[in-house]
């Protein structure tokens, strides 16, 4: 199971390819949204030019244009050498409907449900057996004011991934109407909904002091996790740093001990539960380089990767 086709998809199906080592490749593809940056890896994804793979990609249908049809719109001139027909493995798109289940198989089910995001976006309710898993990205929030239905879908969850692209001062300050999150509401929101872990994503990739704020709140191990490919080991240093950075960024004391606590009273997802979800995948757009002393798994990120 994939979630968005951003450009580490690339490196993903090449993966797939020389680590897996399988004769077929089997999978499903969940779009939460078509916009480039969500979809840009799909053309370079190997295991879709070869024989006998076969791939199920899930998505809505926007003003009467089919899945099909949208993403066959990158893979042709003046943008793209080849067409979709390229494709040489087995590929079925299925359109999905808000709040209707998809069964992938007994034990594993997927719900989508609406996001507010300009042109329209889904989220994805996952249940694994007895583990839930949210993932929201590209969704908007009013500032102190949090979306009802996203908050009870993501109710009790084990583990929420959700997107945190700004803060409220810059929402405030020109961003809002952009479909994206300020991190100190989706903060908000995992201590609402008693989430068990929180993975911040999809911030914003031109500020690198940001990611001293794209913490996991309730971390296993005492790990702080950034878009969930990237964690470091909790130090005093560190956390003395976190804390000055935090404050010159503006943020007030409440949050900065919001933070503290949430970091040294974790609310631990257990390695079964991990066990059961290493091949969910989430194929972030950005990356970071190494210099920044931020462990970095080329793009990729799954369960199996942070046990």
């Amino acid at each position: 199971m994939i979630f968005d086709a951003g450009t580490g998809l690339r490196k993903f199906g090449q993966a797939l390819i020389d680590i897996e080592n399988l004769e077929t490749i089997k999978g499903s593809l969940f779009l939460s949204h078509t916009h480039w940056d969500h979809i840009q890896g799909l053309p370079f994804f190997l295991p879709t030019f070869l024989k006998d793979n076969r791939f199920i990609i899930y998505g809505e249908r926007k003003k009467g244009i089919s899945l099909e049809e949208i993403l066959a719109e990158q893979m042709q001139g003046p943008f793209f050498p080849l067409e979709m027909d390229a494709f040489q493995a087995d590929i079925d798109f299925h359109e999905v409907e808000t709040n209707k289940k998809i069964e992938i198989r007994e034990d594993i089910h997927v719900t989508p449900f609406r996001l507010t995001h300009p042109n329209a976006a889904i989220g994805y309710l996952l249940q694994i057996e007895d583990i839930r898993l949210a993932y929201v990205t590209d969704h908007e929030h009013k500032v102190h004011q949090l979306s009802t239905n996203v908050l009870e879908m993501v109710q009790g969850v084990d583990v929420l991934i959700h997107d945190a692209q700004y803060s409220r001062k810059e929402i405030e300050n020109g961003k809002k109407g952009w479909g994206h999150s300020a991190w100190e509401d989706v903060i908000d929101l995992a201590i609402d909904a008693k989430v068990g872990q929180l993975f911040l994503y999809h911030h914003d990739p031109e500020i690198i002091t940001k990611l001293y704020i794209m913490f996991l709140i309730v971390p296993t191990i005492k790990y702080v996790y950034f878009c969930n490919i990237y964690f470091y080991k909790i130090t005093n240093r560190i956390e003395n740093q976190i804390t000055s950075d935090l404050k010159n960024y503006g943020t007030d004391k409440e949050i900065i001990n919001r933070f503290l606590k949430y970091l040294y009273n974790p609310v631990n997802i257990s390695r079964e539960q991990l066990n059961k979800m290493e091949n969910i995948h989430f194929v972030p757009t950005y990356n970071y380089d190494k210099e920044d002393k931020i462990i970095n798994y080329d793009n990729v990120a799954s369960y199996k990767n942070l046990q």
